[in-house]
């Protein structure tokens, strides 16, 4: 082996051994979530665990959970209750705990073992409020309109 080749390999061993030493001192920041979905066998509930990466604002990490509940269960004793066209249209979290989220049209046009929109209702309070403390309440819409009241029409 030359000269040339022996440096080459050593610079490339210090390259390798720096990204280890980052990547152990440095991990990524990730939390670990408790996500709730409807079972297979009906009547209860599955969890499941999943790590999620740290996002810099709370609005932010309620967005990227509620987008995990989309995707829908990793286990397949599980049934997703949220259809996967299902978009956040909008995610406000106020100073009392209250949040908001106001969901595409998608949601009411449940399939493949999802479940009434109170049904569906109740899971995303439940998942929320359990995996954040600072979330009390859950104000769920529907392209601006509250479930089962009548719309709003503008004059």
């Amino acid at each position: 082996m030359n000269r040339r080749s022996a440096f080459f390999a050593a610079a490339l061993g210090v390259v390798l051994l720096g990204t280890i030493v980052l990547w152990v001192a440095l991990p990524p920041q990730l939390t670990r979530h408790v996500l709730a979905f409807p079972d297979t066998a009906g009547g209860t509930v599955h969890h499941e665990v999943r790590f999620l990466p740290r996002r810099t604002t709370r609005v932010e990490s309620v967005r990227l959970y509620t987008e995990e509940i989309i995707l829908g269960p990793a286990h397949v004793g599980a049934v997703p209750f949220v259809p996967p066209e299902t978009e956040i249209n909008a995610l406000f979290l106020d100073r009392e705990g209250r949040l908001y989220v106001d969901f595409s049209t998608a949601i009411m046009f449940a399939s493949g073992g999802a479940t009434a929109i109170e049904d569906i209702r109740e899971l995303i309070e439940w998942n929320l409020t359990f995996n954040f403390r600072y979330v009390n309440e859950v104000v769920l819409t529907i392209d601006g309109q509250v479930p089962g009241f009548p719309p709003i029409i503008p004059n």
